[in-house]
């Protein structure tokens, strides 16, 4: 949240006042009333009431109904949800729902996955277990050899992931990890390879960069994902899916997306396209957290702009790597 989110690049202090703040805030959350949430059947789905929600977790709640949004807030976040949409908002990061914030007799519900997979693992994140660290991480450049991913203009996607994804090794070496690649040439390793080589490695994260492109030169901007939980449709439409290897860490693909997401909004100027799901299948193979990352669109000029400069490259790896290591220091708290 952001009057909690303190990067750790150098300062000791801070990161134990990161971690103090997180365990207050999960403290308090546990603590809560001792009321249950009741669950009700409701568009062929779970859902709860948003409202005994907000009131259980100490939100206060306000309805925009004219705007047809709502506001949630208490002293650590604030939430922002569109009725009648999956778009919404934590600490003004874009995040998209399991399924619709729903509209029913005057009061609003929320699926109860979206309380599970959605809300909770960004308000009140799980820690690993004890002893267990973030050291080892895995790159997936996308595309690669005979398959050049988005040309735009001759320019190929798989030479930029390429040199985005070394930026990132490098960024992500100085915050002291141990990172690999599926790839350090322009070679072609198809998807299941890649997954098979992050399980082998036993990585505790797994990263995938490509970039967008469309026939529309209008589009722009990032977007983070994760996995599909099972039974839930992706944020980009199709069929509900069903449960996957990669769905064991579902609480923590969905926190890593949202503090890499945050990360590198907080240190660019992209346009935010949100934390999205989708049913990747190299995220689908993997048994580690692991997200896949659109930095941006080669198909808008000033995306690629950003996309084909060394700079900036290296700016954002830097901003990839600070959300990992907020990451790190959330789940390792004691």
């Amino acid at each position: 949240m952001r009057v909690l989110i303190v990067f750790c690049r150098s300062s000791l202090l801070a990161c134990l006042l990161l971690c103090f703040a997180w365990s207050e805030v999960t403290a308090a959350a546990s603590r809560g009333s001792g009321e249950k949430l009741k669950s009700y059947r409701l568009y062929g789905g779970e859902y709860v009431s948003l409202h005994q929600w907000a009131r259980i977790k100490g939100f206060s709640l306000s309805w925009d109904k004219q705007n047809k949004i709502v506001h949630l807030k208490n002293k650590w976040a604030k939430i922002s949800i569109e009725v009648n949409s999956r778009r919404a908002t934590i600490d003004g990061i874009t995040i998209w729902l399991c399924s619709a914030l729903a509209e029913y007799r005057n009061a609003l519900y929320i699926s109860e996955r979206d309380v599970h997979k959605t809300l909770h693992p960004v308000l009140y994140p799980s820690a690993l277990s004890k002893g267990d660290k973030v050291r080892t991480i895995v790159i997936a450049p996308g595309h690669g050899g005979k398959d050049p991913g988005n040309i735009v203009n001759k320019s190929q996607e798989k030479k930029y992931t390429l040199l985005m994804s070394k930026a990132l090794k490098e960024a992500l070496q100085a915050s002291g990890f141990k990172v690999l690649m599926t790839r350090e040439t322009d070679k072609f390793v198809d998807l299941e390879p890649q997954a098979a080589f992050a399980r082998k490695a036993k990585a505790d994260l797994f990263l995938s960069v490509h970039y967008n492109a469309v026939a529309d030169v209008d589009p722009k901007g990032v977007e983070t994902f994760s996995l599909t939980p099972a039974g839930a449709i992706s944020t980009n439409g199709g069929n509900p899916r069903p449960w996957a290897r990669g769905n064991k860490t579902d609480s923590f693909n969905f926190l890593l997306a949202y503090h890499v997401q945050k990360s590198i909004l907080e240190n660019s100027d992209f346009e935010d396209r949100g934390v999205r799901r989708a049913a990747f299948l190299v995220l689908r193979e993997i048994d580690m957290p692991g997200i896949l990352i659109e930095g941006g669109f080669m198909s808008n000029r000033s995306d690629a702009q950003k996309i084909f400069s060394a700079a900036h490259r290296k700016k954002m790896a830097r901003a990839i790597a600070d959300g990992v290591v907020t990451y790190k220091k959330l789940v390792e708290r004691k």
